[in-house]
């Protein structure tokens, strides 16, 4: 009996594991990648900044981005832009070239995450979650935490 009550849970354990790993990452793309799609077929852009000391852009990756609903609506509905606000890679994008003037050493963030994130007095906070719409017009800026719940309203909000 006390075997039998191993084996399903076991059992159960494993097809919990195997239903966990049928969920498709997020599609993440960069800015280069996005602007070629988005020229042949305009859909909401969605925009996650981070940085790898910010303890609520980790807190979000592991909760609201491993969501399976989060990750149907993002794959589906945006196209999705995952960006380390202080990479120190060249991008180019909309005809022009954004660098981070930072010093190797330095916690500096980067040109684009600066211009596209910044709030209206030229803050820039992390974590910093964007929408635009089809037009490329800004529509949300969040520079909080957001759990897996408010996510989903931010997304569905804003997808059409």
């Amino acid at each position: 009996m006390r075997c039998q009550k191993l084996l399903c849970l076991t059992v159960l354990l494993l097809i919990f594991h195997a239903k966990a790993q049928d969920v498709a990452p997020i599609q993440w793309i960069t800015f280069e990648e996005m602007e070629i799609a988005f020229a042949e077929n305009p859909k909401p852009v969605f925009v996650d900044f981070w940085a790898t000391w910010c303890n609520q852009c980790l807190r979000m990756d592991r909760y609201a981005f491993s969501n399976a609903e989060i990750i149907e609506r993002l794959n589906s509905n945006y196209y999705a832009v995952k960006m380390d606000a202080e990479t120190r890679d060249t991008i180019y994008f909309g005809g022009k070239q954004f660098v981070n003037h930072g010093l190797p050493d330095d916690k500096e963030f980067h040109q684009l995450a600066l211009l596209l994130g910044s709030d209206v007095k030229g803050q820039f906070v992390l974590p910093a979650t964007l929408i635009f719409d089809r037009d490329f017009q800004l529509v949300s800026q969040n520079r909080r935490y957001l759990s897996s719940k408010q996510m989903l309203a931010v997304l569905d909000e804003h997808a059409q």
